[in-house]
């Protein structure tokens, strides 16, 4: 997505939101012209697979929702945001890993090995020689007022099998909205982390089993 890892920022911030994000999505599909896609996405990958996978002529047959769904209260969102769109510095890769893993708790669950990669991940050397978060600042400036975002009117459109992995600590996805996913429109497949927040990390073996037992049906 634009603005994150290494792809490139948008001088107007104000371009950020999902109108860009779908767009370039739909635009990846229609280049790689594939007939037949399996969309895995977690939080805002799993937002844009819903309203991808609701279109008409979607390529989209199956759909992985990882700890999102077409509800997501304004308290989870403002928990979310509290960390995102800070521009921090960091002396070392070491002590950026080590403040990932210290604002990411309840991502995982990840052995050390895995946390070292998942910070890893989430950093960028700057030409200083100092790291810093890989992701544009400017992100977070068009969010504007943290409210409950509702987008149900997606959901009966969505014809592909779905499955729904669940943290169940998650702030993001609650217990009654994964209800009314398991009961209306695509009634989604459920599966249930314990003890762990927004979000899974789809890295254990059991959360890689389940979704690959989902795939090869």
């Amino acid at each position: 997505m634009p603005g994150r890892g290494a792809s490139d920022w948008l001088e107007d911030n104000s371009a950020y939101g999902y109108p860009l994000y779908e767009s370039v999505c739909a635009a990846m599909l229609a280049r790689i012209g594939a007939e037949d896609v399996v969309w895995i996405g977690t939080s805002m990958g799993g937002n844009l697979g819903m309203r991808l996978a609701s279109m008409a002529g979607t390529p989209i047959s199956k759909l992985v929702l990882n700890d999102i769904g077409p509800f997501v209260p304004a308290e989870g969102r403002r928990n979310n945001q509290a960390n995102f769109g800070k521009d921090p510095r960091f002396e070392s890769e070491a002590a950026g890993i080590a403040h990932v893993r210290e604002t990411r708790t309840v991502f995982g669950p990840f052995s050390d090995a895995g946390w070292e990669k998942f910070g890893r991940d989430s950093l960028r050397q700057l030409p200083d020689a100092q790291w810093t978060l890989h992701y544009d600042p400017g992100l977070s400036r068009p969010a504007g007022a943290i409210v409950d975002t509702e987008n149900w009117q997606v959901w009966p459109k969505i014809k592909c099998p779905v499955l729904t992995i669940w943290g169940e600590e998650s702030l993001l996805l609650t217990a009654p909205t994964v209800e009314r996913m398991s009961t209306t429109g695509p009634k989604s497949e459920l599966y249930s982390v314990p003890g762990i927040g927004h979000c899974p990390g789809l890295t254990t073996d059991d959360q890689i089993e389940v979704i690959s037992a989902f795939l090869a049906r």
